[in-house]
């Protein structure tokens, strides 16, 4: 899999967006994630994580005979 993204952060804001391709099938899947409010770089990074962890553990890129 390759993950084409773009991080970005502004005052209190942290961002990750991009295309998630599955190397087996060609899928892709756009992700786009955002904190807002949070001084701390490293609990935006954290929760950005746990979103990436939470889209892998959906199956979204799990390849089925369907896709």
């Amino acid at each position: 899999m390759r993950f084409a993204h773009k991080t970005g952060t502004q005052y209190a804001r942290t961002c990750d967006m991009g295309v998630a391709t599955v190397a087996a099938n060609g899928r892709r899947i756009v992700i786009a994630a955002c904190t807002r409010g949070e001084l701390s770089r490293a609990r935006s990074e954290a929760a950005l994580r746990a979103v990436g962890k939470a889209v892998t553990e959906s199956g979204v890129f799990q390849i089925t005979a369907a896709t």
